[in-house]
């Protein structure tokens, strides 16, 4: 595969199973995922994942962000918006929410363009930990080539421009710890133009 120097691109939301039934549904519209539980780990200003779930009307949607500023454009963003009626905003590191979360909550985990920006790798047992059975485990990231050769990443945040550094991210790798902590790749995937690739896709279950 090529590793020159692309320009990262927003991949497209990943697709979300359907949620469980759930009784009296008064949603004027049919919902698209009825009780579909998602946690959103390092969830940003909300504008690469979540904006496109904003308008679901039963779906329960659980932030988490170190970043308060984050947090705060992500309420920001959120407001008005029916998805805001079943979220929950944490505000915390995201190893120590890990652990505070209730086990075997959510249908679906996501860390979206999360790991390149974290010192260290998340301790996929603990993100099994939390999956429900038939629940997934979605992680997506930059081209590892990419960031090793460009780390910096220019985000707005209140209105300037903060850079976050990033570190490369070997999907491998990824494949390798989450398969040591029990789960099992039902989806691999790379998003790119012909011999480029921006972005990588990978999708867990449990073992």
């Amino acid at each position: 595969m090529n590793h020159a120097t692309p320009t990262p691109r927003t991949a497209k939301p990943p697709k979300l199973p359907a949620g469980r039934e759930t009784k009296n549904k008064r949603s004027t519209r049919p919902n698209q995922l009825p009780g579909l539980n998602v946690l959103d780990l390092g969830g940003g200003t909300g504008k690469v994942i979540a904006i496109h779930f904003f308008n679901e009307t039963a779906m329960n949607w659980t932030y988490v962000d170190h970043c308060p500023a984050m947090a705060a454009e992500f309420r920001r963003n959120l407001h008005g918006h029916p998805l805001g009626r079943g979220s929950q905003i944490v505000v915390d590191d995201m190893n120590r929410a890990l652990g505070q979360l209730e086990a075997h909550s959510y249908d679906v985990v996501m860390l979206s363009l999360v790991l390149s920006s974290m010192p260290e790798p998340p301790d996929f047992g603990a993100l099994r930990r939390l999956l429900r059975p038939g629940g997934s485990l979605i992680v997506t990231d930059i081209n590892p080539g990419y960031t090793r050769d460009k780390p910096l990443h220019k985000v707005w945040v209140d209105g300037a421009v903060v850079a976050l550094r990033t570190t490369p991210v070997d999907p491998f790798e990824v494949i390798r710890q989450a398969s040591m902590a029990g789960l099992r790749v039902a989806e691999q995937k790379t998003i790119g133009d012909a011999s480029i690739y921006y972005s990588f896709l990978l999708v867990f279950t449990l073992d």
